[in-house]
């Protein structure tokens, strides 16, 4: 079998940007492993070991189903799943190493004759209905109104998962993109890696805020609340940073020499007053 299809960046007839929560993911797993259907021949403890292996390898479902006991390769703790090229969408062989699930395919196929598909018939051909109906049972929205408009959870939706789970897990990119296979990073940050509006809220609220400032700006203690600059408040004079010399008006003396008046930069205005700015209620 050799997988086809077009590039998930370029098709916008269903969009895919928003993955399942690591909360939401082990509801999925726990719900289908207790579901007593059979969905194309599969069991419920089967389905949820299709979706622990699209997460940890990002294979997606046509791929999954081309994996044999033989398509693992053992060595100490490392357990990695194996397809040849003839078996891949990029028509590259892809190693991809297990994580968590590991053990627990390691014990699945040990059961199973070495050339057999590890999960039998043509179930890959509908897991987007079959995902959809196990994310149902677990209570978890298909569709959701994502950062770029309404989002699909297909089985796609799991590469997805896997990258978002990888920068949560503090993955850099260029891991990212080796274990979601793509020949591009702006694929891996652009499509599959984009943060939810509450994760970058909080990303912004651990910005420094800055000298004087709070975090309560419409506080009367504020700098940016009362519209003042730090160090006004008290009536003080602002000082000059290090290295700038104060300016001021210059006027002549009664003995002839130059003489330097209050600088406009004190403390009842925030700007020095420039000349040729007529109005001074621009610096107030």
């Amino acid at each position: 079998l050799r997988i086809g299809g077009g590039k998930a960046d370029k098709d916008p007839r269903h969009a895919r940007t928003t993955p399942l929560t690591a909360d939401e993911f082990a509801r999925l797993i726990v719900a289908t492993e207790a579901s007593p259907e059979l969905f194309c021949g599969l069991t419920g403890a089967e389905r949820a070991l299709v979706y622990r292996l699209a997460v940890e390898t990002g294979y997606r479902a046509a791929e999954l189903s081309q994996l044999r006991p033989s398509s693992f390769v053992v060595a100490g703790d490392l357990v990695e799943a194996v397809l040849p090229a003839s078996a891949t969408k990029n028509g590259q062989e892809a190693r991809q190493p297990l994580g968590a699930c590991a053990g627990l395919v390691v014990s699945y196929i040990a059961q199973l004759p070495a050339s057999q598909s590890i999960f039998p018939g043509d179930w890959w051909k509908d897991a987007a209905e079959m995902i959809r109906r196990d994310q149902t049972a677990a209570g978890i929205p298909y569709e959701v109104d994502g950062p770029t408009g309404r989002s699909y959870r297909d089985f796609h939706n799991l590469r997805h998962t896997m990258v978002a789970f990888l920068d949560a897990a503090g993955a850099s990119l260029k891991e990212a993109m080796q274990l979601a296979r793509h020949s591009r990073p702006e694929l891996t940050a652009k499509v599959y890696g984009r943060a939810s509006r509450e994760r970058l809220a909080e990303a912004v609220k651990r910005l420094p805020t800055g000298s004087g400032c709070r975090r309560d700006a419409g506080s009367p203690d504020s700098a940016i609340g009362n519209g003042m600059i730090p160090g006004d408040r008290d009536g003080s004079e602002a000082q000059p940073l290090d290295g700038e010399k104060p300016r001021g008006k210059k006027r002549k003396s009664d003995a002839g020499g130059p003489q330097t008046t209050q600088s406009d930069s004190s403390a009842r205005r925030i700007r020095t007053f420039n000349p040729p700015v007529n109005s001074r209620l621009l610096y107030r």
